[in-house]
């Protein structure tokens, strides 16, 4: 039997095995920066952080600054590689060459930037979250006053057991005029946190599902910085309408 086709065709295939060997190792090399003349590795970034700052509000900010520009970046934007790139392209004119596929990821090189960053408090106000729970409380504050449940379901409070009565959609559909992305379980976790609590009562022969809010936390702020009389230093709260409903 003749074996020399056999041999001949494992020969070219050792050759063809070894040409990818090879070419595969070319390209780790370039891409690892090895040997003279190379620049950066595949793994480095290419731009100089000079200083990184959080402001450490909810959520956060992020400044970057690199090369005389400065970068401000959501948690999001710092996170995700194309954001970053296009955020980076807009302030400093050029395209940013992301780490490839290496030992070292982008959330690498990110978690390498928060090691370094210098923290600055921030105040309540600053954070999403205060500036929401004071809104929601604005609104509640706010709402119109009524004496039956038509009133209540159209937007008006009443007060019940000597709290204050409003349904979640009211405060819903006032507050999402200022903070469109609120959503009901959100604002439900919020009016708790303003010691508000969920109930259902029959008003007008009907189960109407209603938050209760004590009247001293439904009073403005505001009021309890003004200077008071004589005259008004027994009055209760003014303008209310009151049910009685069980």
């Amino acid at each position: 039997m003749n074996k020399e086709p056999e041999m001949k065709k494992q020969t070219r295939t050792k050759k063809v095995s070894q040409a990818c060997k090879n070419a595969r190792a070319a390209r780790l090399k370039s891409r690892k920066g090895v040997g003279p003349g190379t620049k950066k590795s595949a793994d480095e970034l290419d731009f100089k952080l000079d200083r990184i700052i959080i402001y450490d509000s909810v959520p956060p900010c992020y400044e970057l600054h690199i090369e005389n520009k400065i970068l401000r970046l959501t948690t999001a934007e710092l996170l995700t590689p194309s954001k970053f790139r296009l955020i980076f392209t807009d302030h400093l004119h050029r395209v940013i060459r992301m780490p490839r596929k290496g030992e070292k990821r982008w959330e690498d090189h990110v978690d390498e930037m928060l090691a370094r960053a210098e923290i600055v408090h921030q105040p309540d106000e600053a954070s999403d979250r205060n500036f929401w729970n004071q809104t929601v409380k604005s609104v509640i504050d706010n709402l119109p006053s009524g004496d039956n449940r038509e009133e209540l379901e159209h937007g008006a409070s009443v007060v019940i057991d000597g709290k204050k009565a409003f349904t979640l959609k009211t405060v819903l559909n006032i507050v999402q005029k200022t903070i469109e992305a609120i959503a009901p379980n959100t604002l439900a976790v919020i009016l708790h946190e303003l010691n508000c609590v969920p109930d259902k009562r029959f008003i007008d022969g009907k189960q109407v599902r209603i938050w209760l809010m004590p009247i001293k936390k439904a009073m403005d702020e505001t009021a309890k910085n003004e200077q008071k009389t004589p005259e008004n230093l027994d009055t209760g709260v003014t303008g209310t309408g009151v049910a009685n409903y069980a």
